[in-house]
Formats: C-alpha cells, structure tokens, sequence
C-alpha cells in the first residue's frame, strides 16, 4: 500500500514551513512583553459542580485552548457528574460509556480498549504518558481523583509521539479550589460492596491551595473465589509563586489487592465447534491466585502568564507501576471434550513486573500577529525515560493434564514451588521530542491548524532471551486540520495525521513488531448549541496502515504472539451529542459504524464490533427538583472469531440497560441508587482470544453522598 505522495508531501513541507518561521514572526511582539494574568480559562476546562455532561473548552488535541467546536478531530467527554450520576468509579466502567470505544476485558486484572479497530496505547494524565506496554493495563483505575475523562478518537501524534490511529484517552486530575468544600460518600453494592470516599478542598491562605481524596474499597464478585480490597490517595497543593506564576505539586498512589484473579478465561468452544455455556460465576482461577499492582505518580508543575495572553508551562512527572502475582492459567489445545469436559493443560507460575517512568514536558502558547490578523501558537519540547522489568518463575506442573470439570470445580489445586525459571524482561526505553502547533486565522470563517512533532526513540534490553534494541530516529509526524464556521453555531472541518507508532508486541520468535505506519483522514461537521451547553458532532475517517498486529498463537507460558499485516484499513462514521438538552436534561449519546479489512478486503479483528451506541441521560423533575432519575443503553453488534479447523466462535449483538435515581434530602445529603444490567443479560467481556469469561449479572449499589 502506498500513501498519497502529494498530500503527504505538501502536508510536511507545510508543517515544516510553519514550526521553523513561527517563532520569528511572533518573537518582537509576544516573548518579551510584561506579565499578565489570564482569568476563567482554568474553570472553562473543569466540569466539577456543574451537573454538565459536556465541557466548554479543552487542549488534549493540540495545547491550544480550543473549544471541541473548534478542534477538527472526534471528542468526547465523560463528565465528573456523569461518572457520579452513574457509579462510574473505575476507568472501565467510563470507558464502557464512551462513543467509539470498546473495552476488552482480557481477564479479571488485565484489560486492553480499542477504536476505530486498532489498540488505544495513549491513556495520559493531564495530557502526559507514555504508551501502554503490550496495550494492556493493569489493575484498576479508580476515578475519584478526576475531574473529566477525555476521549480524542484518532491520530494523536502531536502531543504523544505515537501516533496511533484509534484514541488518546486523558484523565484530568481534579485541583484544588479556593472556596472551602468537602464532602464523603458512602456506598454499599451486591457481592458485599463497600466504598467510602472522601475530598476535602480549601485554601490555606491567600496565596497557597491544597485538595486531598482518599478512597477504600473492598468488594467480593459474582466470579467464584474473585475479590478485590483497593486503596487510593491523592493529594494537590497550588502555591501562587506570584501574581502570575503558578507552582503545582502532587502526589497520587492507588494500590489494588486482587485474590482469585483469572489468567486466561474460559474456553469459548468444543471441540466439536460448539459452544461453551458456563455458569457466570465460573472461574478458571485456583483459590490460591492473586494480582496485586501498585502504582504511585508525583508530579510538579510551573505555569507562568504572559502580556498578550501568553502561556508557558514545564511538567516533571515520576510513574512506579509494579504488579505481583501468582496465577494458574488453562489452555485448551484442540477445546473442550464435549464428553468428559477436560481436555485443558495447565500451567502454574508466579510473574513480577516493574516499570518506572520519568517525564519531562515545557511549552509555551499564545497569540501573535501575521499580515493583519491574530493567530495562536504552541510549541514545546520532551523527554522521557521507561524501564520495565518482568520476571515469570513456574513449578514442575508445567503443561500437565487439567483433570477437572470447571464446571464443578472448587477451586482447589496444588501451587506447587515456583522456583524454575521462565524467563524476563529488561527493557529501557527513551524518547526524545520537539513539537508545535500553529492555529491560522485565514478568514473570519477559516480557521487552519498546523503542526508536527520530530521524535527520536531508542529501545534496548532483551525480553525472554531476545534482543530488542531498535532505534527510531528524526521520525516527523505532522498534523493538519481545517475549520470552516458555517456560521456562530456549526463548523465543518478536515484533518490529516499521519501514523508512526513502535509497538512491543512480538512475533514468534518474541521480537518486536516493525512499528505500525501509515494515515489517518477525518472529515466532520460540528455544532455548539445553548450557550455551549450542548454539542453535536458528526464525522467519517479513514486510516491506512501497515504492520498491524494480529493474534497468531500463544507462546510458552500463555503469551501471545502476533503476526504483522499490511494494508489495513478502518473506515466508517461516528455521530456523538453531549451536554443539556433542556433545562433539566442532560443527555450523552454517541454511535460508530466501522469497516476494518486488510489489502485483499478480508475482514480484520473480527471480535471488535463493527457497531456500537451508547448513551447516558439523566432528568430532574421540574415537578420534584430534589429528584433525579436517570439512564444509560449500551448496544454493540455481532462478534465473532476464527478458530481454526472450521470452527468460528459467535456472541450476538446485546444491550445493557442501567438505571439511577438520586434524590437531595437537605443541602448536606443526598441519597443516590444505581441498578446495572437490569435485563440480566449474559454476555461474554471480549472474543479477542480463545477464552474469556462473562460479564457482570444484575447487581446494584446505593450510597449516601454528604458535602460541604
């Protein structure tokens, strides 16, 4: 597959043009002028106590404070009411209500998301991060600690140098507030729930703020033997340095204790080509298996306001994820005996992984003027750092017969002792970037968008035995948009990204995957409704790559490995509208229609559906304005997956419908309800594999929110 030279070519000499004569058009009447404070721009980007479902302004796409009319790329945002209308209080369970995006829940404390038919990698903390290892996340993310999620679909290589064509997703943190406020919730749920959190957020003095979250969790599961016990702190402090300059340190650290975790799943058919029909509650998990994972984040930060609404800022961020477990994962060579129902091997081992991370990021934005009008520019630098280290250790089991009939068994297996090596990693990687982004105002109308991040990374280390040192030098990825404004409420708009993304994926021979390349097209209309309370967008992409994963087999120990495909292309529609609808009407809502096939039109990551909605609403009663009710529908199409020798695995298209009801009882308590799935519907979490497990049956929760 070749790229359109000619669009390319004027894209790179266009973004090129711009990042290197930018600076010298704006440096005699930007840089150097006297300092002064930007009010409001902080409160346009946070959703906290409004009761909104949408947001007025961002900067996850291009560090430029646009509006999501004025952003030519698909956005959505999950709002800090929506997360607490509906007990969203994990990643997975927001991710679950987002347009475009769908959660794969590889096993109980595994898990990976996909758009557009390609792995998410990007998942940053205020607009910082570096790519998932293996696109999988560990553990849990729990969200009380966050303002909004936001939700970028499409090429994302400007901020985060990989340019992966599915969505960046940006958790933003909650900050400190000057008004005192605090407030506690209490929340009791089916499988012996309980969750207690609180925040507290003041001002200390005139000059220095500070915000504390804190959260526990303990809850048993519909899953035999599956428990979790999850503790997460958070703490802010804002110190006004001067009456422009802004100095921000943080610290967050989550820790997740997981007793009965599954490695592997459920098998999903006979070996007859039938389906498997489990109990829900059915695990794969001896009792004796665990998954803990730790991770800690600090952060500083330093923002200074300039005359003529400049802005720089530097960030210096420390991750420290580790994760500890003992599992027994089962595999099926040939499926299940449709007779004895054995027919699994089993491997028993113990696996540690250890990853630190260092960030640093400086930019600075704002307007200049250029032949009569005002335009805006950013342009920035970073650097990061990542060392990963994983070791597996298994016992004498390895790769005996199962002798058990899951669908019976107790949960009962020797551990055995974990003392034969099975191999590990120690991996650093390092990137290094410059990037910038300029925002032209053509014409009152026309609004263009330009940018491009240089990026040079370096690989080195083995894993398993394999070398996989590899550089990537001087790699420029640019960007393009186009604005349109139809005319104060509706905007039409084009993009152009292209796709450079390294991967640590490995093929049999556990080497890294070629990174993925290629181009990323979107074409859209938008519109801002009711003051911007409401917005509305539409768009239809198309990406073109090569050296695409896909799943070929499992390693030794339960891996994966992949093969590389070219000439993959994901195309379709998407439609999303967020925000109030009327006066006590806030609605979230969105729809994809997705088309992946590879260069012979054979269709690619057939477990992903080509079609899913989603949608939240919430209503309070003008009769009863105490009262909020509420409710979301997720629905997502036929998945299916090739198992070879003729046998395809099949789950049809479902629905889950979930309810809430909240009602003020004074201004200090509310009492709120949250009924899920309540068709009870059986489901299986993913067929990206050849084992799963089910989806969660009706349960229910009810908390006790107080506040100050």
């Amino acid at each position: 597959m070749s790229h359109p030279t000619f669009f390319k070519r004027a894209a790179l000499a266009a973004t090129i043009s711009l990042i290197l004569h930018a600076p010298i058009l704006l440096a005699e009447d930007a840089l150097l002028l006297p300092t002064l404070v930007v009010d409001g721009e902080l409160e346009e980007t946070l959703t906290e106590n409004t009761e909104s479902y949408t947001i007025p302004k961002m900067d996850n796409a291009t560090k430029l404070n646009l509006s999501l009319k004025e952003t030519p790329q698909s956005i959505s945002v999950i709002t800090r009411s929506q997360m607490d209308d509906f007990s969203l209080t994990n990643l997975k369970s927001v991710l679950h209500n987002a347009t475009g995006i769908n959660v794969v829940e590889v096993e109980t404390d595994r898990t990976s998301y996909n758009a557009r038919g390609f792995e998410i990698q990007n998942i940053l903390v205020d607009g910082l991060g570096l790519p998932l290892s293996g696109d999988l996340l560990h553990g849990d993310i729990d969200t009380a600690i966050y303002d909004h999620i936001e939700i970028l679909r499409g090429a994302n290589a400007l901020l985060t140098g990989v340019g992966n064509p599915s969505a960046t997703i940006n958790q933003v943190r909650k900050r400190p507030t000057n008004e005192f406020q605090a407030s506690a919730n209490v929340t009791l749920g089916s499988w012996n729930k309980r969750r207690v959190d609180t925040d507290i957020s003041g001002s200390f003095n005139e000059s220095i703020r500070g915000r504390l979250v804190a959260v526990k969790e303990k809850a048993d599961s519909y899953i035999d033997r599956y428990a979790t016990d999850k503790t997460t702190f958070y703490g802010v402090i804002e110190a006004d340095l001067s009456h422009n300059t802004l100095l921000t340190l943080g610290y967050s650290q989550q820790d997740t204790d997981a007793d009965g975790s599954i490695s592997g799943g459920l098998p999903l058919f006979y070996s007859n080509g039938q389906a498997t029909n489990y109990d829900r509650s059915t695990s794969s998990a001896p009792d004796w298996a665990f998954w803990n994972t730790e991770d800690s984040r600090a952060f500083v930060e330093l923002s200074h306001n300039f005359a003529n609404d400049w802005t720089a800022k530097a960030t210096i961020s420390r991750i420290e994820s580790d994760s500890d477990s003992e599992q027994m994962y089962l595999y099926w060579p040939s499926g299940v005996n449709p007779v004895t129902e054995l027919g699994a091997l089993v491997y028993t081992g113990s696996y540690t992984f250890e990853k630190e991370q260092d960030l640093i990021d400086i930019y600075a934005s704002g307007p200049f003027n250029l032949a009569g009008r005002e335009h805006e520019l950013m342009l920035g630098l970073s650097w990061s750092k990542s060392e990963m280290k994983e070791k597996s250790l298994y016992d004498i089991y390895y790769s005996a017969a199962f002798t058990q009939d899951l669908n019976s068994w107790n949960g009962s297996y020797p551990k055995g002792e974990f003392n034969n090596d099975g191999g590990g990693s120690a991996i650093t990687d390092k990137q290094k970037s410059v990037y910038a982004a300029a925002r032209f105002d053509l014409h009152d109308s026309f609004k263009l968008i330009a940018g491009s991040r240089l990026s040079t990374w370096q690989s080195s280390g083995s894993s398993y035995g394999t070398d996989v040192t590899t550089s990537h030098n001087a790699v420029l990825t640019p960007y393009l948009g186009l604005v349109y404004d139809v005319n104060d409420n509706v905007s039409i708009y084009s993009s152009y990204t292209e796709v450079f993304s390294p991967q640590a994926k490995v093929d049999v021979n556990r080497k890294r995957l070629a990174p993925k390349d290629g181009i990323n097209y979107e074409l859209g209309i938008k519109g801002e409704f009711f003051d911007n309370k409401l917005n509305t967008s539409f768009a239809i992409f198309q990406t073109e790559q090569n050296n695409v994963a896909e799943a070929a087999g499992t390693l030794p120990g339960g891996d994966t490995y992949y093969k590389a495909i070219d000439g993959v292309t994901s195309k379709g529609f998407e439609f999303d509208l967020s925000g109030e609808l009327t006066e006590n009407l806030q609605l979230s809502a969105g729809y994809t229609h997705l088309k992946i096939t590879d260069e012979a039109n054979n269709k690619v990551n057939a477990y992903i559906p080509r079609k899913t909605f989603n949608s939240s609403a919430s209503y309070r009663i003008p009769s009863m304005q105490k009262l909020k009710i509420g409710a979301s529908v997720n629905w997502q199409s036929k998945i299916s997956r090739d198992e070879g020798n003729g046998i395809t695995s099949s789950q049809t298209a479902y629905t889950l419908v979930n309810l809430m009801a909240n009602y003020d009882i004074n201004e200090q308590f509310k009492v709120s309800f949250n009924a899920n799935n309540i068709s009870d519907k059986k489901y299986l979490t993913t067929m990206q594999y050849s084992q799963s497990h089910y989806g969660a049956p009706r349960h229910y929760m009810l908390s006790l929110h107080w506040s100050y």
